[in-house]
């Protein structure tokens, strides 16, 4: 299960985070990220193929 964003949750038991905790980004509303596909997926959000090496701004 993938839980993405500033969450609070009890971990089950035998899970563990895969990386430990980790920091998040906040971006602010004149900010954006640039992006680069490390393996291929359908972007649900903008209705497209993402292939690797694609770059993208959010």
């Amino acid at each position: 299960k993938l839980i993405v964003g500033e969450k609070s949750f009890f971990l089950q038991p035998g899970e563990k985070l895969a990386n430990g905790i980790e920091g998040i980004f906040i971006l602010g509303e004149d900010e954006g990220i640039i992006l680069r596909c490390a393996e291929a997926f359908h972007d649900q959000q903008a209705n497209t193929d993402r292939n690797p090496g694609d770059r993208w701004m959010i």
